[in-house]
Formats: structure tokens, sequence, C-alpha cells
């Protein structure tokens, strides 16, 4: 059977990925390289 509690955790947890890339992509763009290797 589907679950659409699953779907809606999946699809929530992706949303969540993207945007965390998108912090961790921003950071890494205003640090210096040093630190980048550390993050």
């Amino acid at each position: 059977m589907y679950d659409s509690r699953q779907h809606d955790v999946a699809a929530i947890a992706r949303v969540i990925g993207v945007s965390r890339a998108s912090v961790y992509r921003a950071l890494n763009d205003s640090l210096p390289a040093q630190d980048r290797r550390n993050a």
C-alpha cells in the first residue's frame, strides 16, 4: 500500500536537502578556501 505520509516526509526531506545545500553553497562562497575545507 502507498502511504501518503511517506510521500510527505520524502517531499519535505527533499526540500530541506535542497535548502540546506543552498545554505552550504552560500556559506562556502563567502568563506576562505581553508574554512571551506573544514566545513
